[in-house]
């Protein structure tokens, strides 16, 4: 199809700056930042004691401290505090989110950190937030007292929620702690003054007692609620001149907010959520007078994707003072001079700073100067705010001046700029497209499979957007993708109705479109940041320049040929990749020619796992192609995102479309919840596929059975032993009807019940009693309950077998049980008296020796006197769970 590589002229877009000329910028003051590896920081502070440190969060648990200075050295980094042991990291939003250091910390050393925690590290429920408090060591300043941890407070996480747990600490000029916490996706909570959640708490730290801190009297509800109706309060902050509180509040579909609370306003606020989000009503109730209304908000999903809140400046930066920086998680930066507002709405206008240089915003901190920085989560290196833009250039404002075609009107692409087309397209509200690439000179693509390529800096990808169906498309938009040296941007330009040209557009913007054919739809535009949201980091940028996508026949004109031969034909890849048939392909919604699985899971790979897969801030279920359907966490999941008003509402239910959140994403008309995003109008050809195949493939209607494979190795879930894990030979050694393959301990999940004495003669006989509860659905093996006498907790050679008993086979869900009444200690016993173990196990018949009996063996002290006639029997119960479980458990924690 290709026969000679013609070199691309080269486009006109710079290949440094950013798309809008900012009066704010960045710069990395600290060099040990590019290649010291910080673990997902969450946040960045400064103790206000003269020291100029900067302490860093690591969200698994790490507070690391360093001078703030240029020459930081690696050796100059000190760990002030190593709590990774207690730290729940289950979730994306978990872990160690806040850091605040007392008023008088320069005397007392006292720090403050915020964490979320699970099972022992809680103290008072099974998963909690912890607000714990440190002393920095006066022996070694740079270090926390590993033992001084004093629990201000502890907040009860009720599970299985993970979201929205808030996080931010910081001291108020009143001198009382404020903390920030999340509603957990508790509709009930933001708006109940008695529960902790989807509120702003106010404590004082300096009264009370552990986990009881002492409540301000002036707080308005006798308890730590100071404000109230808030979602997901990820930053807040006081302006250190003037005192204000300023809160962003995370939307959930429609608005992200920030709120300014003037200095001495009293507590008792309601922020509205979730009858009010931003100036929108969400329920019946909706906004109205009483609540506090938002200072700023812009649309979620167009402008942002979640608010991260910053700092009112205070540094050196003059024309900066006095205005509140401000972000979005898609990694654009906002500033707003706390005066300007709309006078039709009263909200704030703010600015856009920077755009399109950050994927994926972390959070902002603060040096004592005043100085602000923040981080990118794709590039922890921390970077500091300025104002020296460091040059760069103008982007053409027309697409006729960007050197990509020869003539716009015709859309004659300039020579070297190659025409190719995708497998498997994005759903585009039907919309024709056209794809080119450029290269810059004889640069190549570095190959890889079968995900991303490297593409050499000058590269830029376009294509383009016609309004269809119509016998003359109307010509709608340009999108251009553009390699920088430092970061990938994304543009476009909006066409004239005429169709001759098209100019450049730096925001997002929904319009109505009239087509060709004289009919209308909604169009939207993407801003920069919604484009680089979907061409994030993650997902590769370049989303349909892969192997296969491209591994099928174009029409060249002359010729039509496979486009990974005609490629490599031309020397386009940094290696000779071969034959094209070694690698996969990907098919269309409409080619009836292979299974509607392989149609589905296509699909869910190009128009969703963009957002849906691990490393992004929608990764609860991975729906990119190669994984089994048990490993995407959709079938049977329950959503963390809302349930969209359906009850008992899964991700995907087999054989129930109609409760599946899947289905109804791609069936809504909200732009904020529909997939795919930024789409408008049902693709029904892919609905039906994927609706039928959720009815039918993963559901045999006439017999009303799941017919489920979840790891694809033939075998259908209920008649598989082991259905996460393929293992189509069905190998089950222990019997217990769990395989293999997925079977940790190689042991039946059995709960033992017994009693035995607490103190046992030599010489004397005792009846015990023990019962086996099978866990399981299907029979155990035959089970054996054995008793030892040790000298530690350790089963070993040297321990006495003093009786045993059998039960079973144990059927599945049932109990059985055995007696042995000669249980005996040998009066030869030759350490009398002592303080010796009990070691009660239950295993498979003669399957004692495993290596390891420390998951399914309990122990217990027992006493053992000198022989003076009876003793007493004690009670206790042994709950011994098999292998399994105790595996699955020291995984969790």
């Amino acid at each position: 199809g290709l026969s000679t590589r013609s070199i691309f002229a080269g486009h006109q877009f710079p290949l440094d700056g950013d798309l809008v000329e900012a009066e704010l910028t960045v710069e990395n003051p600290y060099p040990i930042w590019n290649s010291y590896d910080l673990f997902q920081p969450t946040f960045l502070a400064a103790p206000l004691d003269g020291t100029n440190r900067l302490f860093a969060l690591e969200r698994r648990g790490l507070i690391l401290g360093f001078p703030n200075r240029p020459d930081v050295r690696e050796e100059d980094v000190t760990t002030v505090l190593d709590i990774r042991s207690e730290v729940d990291l289950s979730f994306t939003e978990e872990g160690m989110i806040g850091l605040a250091f007392h008023p008088d910390f320069a005397t007392n050393g006292y720090l403050y950190v915020h964490y979320t925690a699970e099972g022992s590290a809680c103290s008072q429920s099974s998963r909690c937030a912890r607000i714990v408090r440190y002393r920095m060591d006066p022996q070694d300043p740079e270090r926390a007292l590993p033992g001084s941890a004093y629990v201000v407070l502890e907040i009860d996480r009720p599970g299985p929620r993970e979201n929205h747990n808030g996080g931010m600490l910081a001291f108020g000029p009143d001198g009382y702690l404020y903390i920030a916490v999340g509603d957990l996706d508790i509709p009930t909570a933001p708006q109940d003054t008695n529960d902790l959640h989807g509120k702003i708490l106010r404590i004082d730290v300096d009264s009370g007692s552990e986990f009881s801190p002492g409540i301000p009297a002036d707080n308005p509800f006798g308890n730590p609620v100071f404000h109230y109706g808030f979602r997901n309060p990820w930053r807040f902050s006081f302006d250190r001149e003037l005192g204000d509180l300023w809160i962003a509040d995370v939307g959930s579909s429609v608005r992200e907010e920030v709120n300014l609370v003037p200095v001495g306003t009293p507590g008792g606020l309601d922020f509205g959520f979730p009858d009010c989000e931003g100036t929108v009503g969400l329920t019946s109730t909706g906004c109205n007078a009483s609540q506090h209304a938002p200072d700023l908000e812009y649309t979620t999903g167009q402008q942002g994707i979640a608010v991260i809140g910053g700092y009112v400046y205070r540094g050196a930066i003059a024309g900066l003072q006095g205005h509140y920086i401000f972000g979005d998680a898609n990694g654009t930066i906002f500033s707003w001079d706390r005066t300007t507002r709309d006078p039709a709405t009263g909200l704030g206008v703010f600015e856009t700073q920077i755009s399109g240089q950050f994927d994926g915003l972390g959070s902002f901190g603060q040096s004592e100067a005043g100085e602000l920085f923040t981080w990118s989560y794709s590039n922890p290196a921390l970077v500091r705010f300025t104002t020296d833009s460091g040059g760069g250039g103008a982007m053409p404002p027309l697409l006729s001046q960007t050197g990509l075609f020869v003539d716009t009107t015709t859309l004659e692409p300039a020579p070297g700029l190659i025409e190719y087309d995708v497998a498997s397209p994005l759903w585009s509200d039907h919309a024709g497209k056209r794809r080119w690439i450029g290269l810059p000179g004889a640069e190549k693509i570095a190959f890889h499979s079968p995900r991303r390529w490297t593409f050499p800096v000058g590269t830029v990808l376009v294509k383009q957007f016609d309004a269809a169906p119509t016998s003359s498309p109307r010509r709608i938009e340009t999108r251009v993708m553009l390699r920088q040296p430092d970061r990938w941007l994304g543009f476009t330009y909006r066409w004239n109705t005429a169709g001759t040209d098209a100019t450049l557009l730096l925001d997002g913007l929904t319009e109505e479109i009239v087509r060709g054919d004289g009919s209308a739809q909604t169009w939207n535009y993407p801003s920069p940041s919604e484009c680089i949201g979907c061409h994030s980091s993650v997902a590769g940028r370049a989303l349909g320049l892969r192997a296969d996508q491209l591994n099928f026949d174009f029409d060249y004109g002359a010729t039509i040929d496979n486009q990974l031969h005609a490629w490599n034909c031309i020397d386009l890849f940094d290696t000779d990749i071969g034959d094209p048939a070694n690698f996969e392909r990907l098919y269309p919604a409409s080619d009836t020619s292979v299974s509607r699985q392989t149609r589905v899971r296509d699909y869910l790979d190009v128009n969703c796992s963009t957002c849906h897969q691990p490393g992004t801030a929608q990764g609860q279920m991975d729906l990119r192609r190669h994984l089994t359907i048990g490993a995407m966490n959709i079938v049977s999941v329950p959503p963390v995102r809302g349930d969209l008003g359906i009850p008992g509402a899964e991700l995907v239910a087999p054989g129930n479309a109609a409760n599946s959140i899947l289905v109804n994403r791609m069936l809504d008309s909200d732009p904020a919840i529909r997939m795919a995003r930024g789409t408008r109008l049902d693709h029904l050809p892919a609905i039906v596929d994927v609706a039928l195949w959720i009815n039918q493939t993963l559901f045999d209607e006439p017999s009303q059975q799941v017919v489920l494979d979840t790891d694809e190795d033939g075998l259908t879930d209920p008649n598989d032993n082991c259905v996460s894990i393929a293992n189509a030979a069905q190998t089950d050694s222990d019997g217990d009807g769990l395989g293999d393959a997925c079977d940790p301990d190689q042991m039946p999940d059995l709960i033992l019940l017994t009693t035995l004495p607490a103190s046992i003669g030599a010489g004397q006989a005792y009846s015990t009693w023990a019962a086996v509860t099978n866990q399981g659905d299907l029979p155990s093996p035959v089970v054996q309950a054995r008793f030892f006498l040790s000298e530690d907790t350790v089963l070993d050679d040297s321990d006495r077998t003093l009786g045993e008993c059998f039960i079973g086979p144990v059927p599945g869900n049932q109990s059985a049980a055995c007696n042995n009444a000669n249980l005996v200690l040998p009066t030869d016993f030759d350490t009398l008296p002592a303080e010796l173990h009990w070691i009660a196990c239950a295993d498979g018949l003669q399957q004692l020796d495993e290596g390891d009996e420390t998951n399914n063996c309990l122990t217990s002290p027992v006493t053992v006197p000198e022989p003076t006639g009876a003793l007493p029997i004690g009670m206790f119960l042994l709950i011994a769970a098999g292998r399994r479980r105790a595996a699955l458990h020291a995984l969790e924690h």
